[in-house]
């Protein structure tokens, strides 16, 4: 989890897993948010290993048009590409609120850290011209 500032809850949360408090069961819609990138293929292999199933993953650049998402999935989804996004303009309230109507407020700091903290080394990747490897 990244570091923020204490007086956030996500700071407190921080604080509070330093000190050997109770950790939450990882949840798949927040657990790897960066999946809708266009680095799919990057991650296939880690989602399969953690138990993904192979149509799902198939279909994941089509989510909005399948049936395969959970509510929560769907609205972490949305989510991550509307901060994945962000250049084109901003996440609007309407995404946001639609994701806030469906995740925790957990949820949404997680999915909003992570996915910014994936798109940032993105962004220094294609920059530096950096070779990743399939």
């Amino acid at each position: 989890m990244p570091r923020t500032w204490p007086s956030s809850p996500c700071g407190r949360r921080w604080k509070e897993r330093r000190r050997g408090g109770p950790r939450p069961a990882p949840d798949r819609a927040t657990e790897d948010p960066h999946l809708p990138d266009q680095r799919l293929r990057i991650h296939t292999r880690d989602a399969l290993e953690k138990g993904e199933k192979p149509d799902r993953i198939a279909v994941l650049p089509g989510w909005e048009e399948t049936g395969c998402f959970s509510e929560i999935e769907r609205a972490a989804l949305r989510l991550t590409e509307a901060i994945t996004r962000v250049s084109d303009g901003h996440v609007s309230d309407e995404e946001y609120n639609a994701a806030a109507a469906a995740l925790t407020a957990d949820q949404v700091s997680a999915i909003a850290w992570l996915t910014t903290v994936v798109n940032t080394f993105n962004r220094v990747v294609i920059t530096s011209r950096f070779s990743v490897g399939s």
